[in-house]
């Protein structure tokens, strides 16, 4: 009973259905990776400058016990108007409260520059780092291309099923 309940999972996977699902997460990805390639290409044109930081605090992130990052705030000036952002600093080696708090110790005591980037159509937009293609956008692209590939197949299996 237990073999016939996994048979039909498998078999509803292996169906039009189940083509029909991994399309959609195909495209779904792929489109999520074209709109961070996207935002990096906005935000490559974005001007740099340098920012005074006013404070910052190292946080825990998530479920692991060994990620910490340091967020800083800061205040930078275009065209004589001041302007405050926020980043958050995730180098490898933030295994512990201490080597956060040791990356956090060279931005602070307050007033230590930090180079940032902002948006010169509209300059209250800024982050501490410059965009570049990162991980996340190749990951859901290669993702979203192997789902496709996989409703491809799938289709063409259970095509095969209904021939038979």
């Amino acid at each position: 009973m237990q073999n016939q309940k996994s048979k039909s999972r498998f078999d509803l996977l292996i169906s039009p259905q189940g083509a029909a699902i991994f399309s959609a997460i195909g495209i779904i990805t792929i489109g999520l990776s074209f709109y961070f390639f996207y935002l990096v290409s906005v935000q490559s044109k974005w001007v740099g400058t340098y920012a005074r930081v006013t404070d910052g605090s190292v946080f825990h992130v998530g479920r692991r016990p060994y990620f910490y990052k340091v967020r800083l705030q800061y205040k930078y000036a275009v065209e004589g108007k001041d302007y405050l952002g926020e980043c958050e600093l995730s180098p490898e080696n933030t295994a512990s409260p201490e080597d956060a708090n040791a990356l956090l110790a060279k931005y602070t005591p307050n007033g230590r520059a930090l180079e940032i980037y902002y948006d010169p159509k509209e300059p209250k937009s800024s982050q501490g780092n410059k965009a570049e293609p990162n991980l996340r956008a190749w990951q859901f692209l290669v993702g979203g291309i192997l789902s496709l590939i996989s409703a491809f197949i799938i289709n063409n299996v259970s095509a095969g099923k209904r021939r038979h």
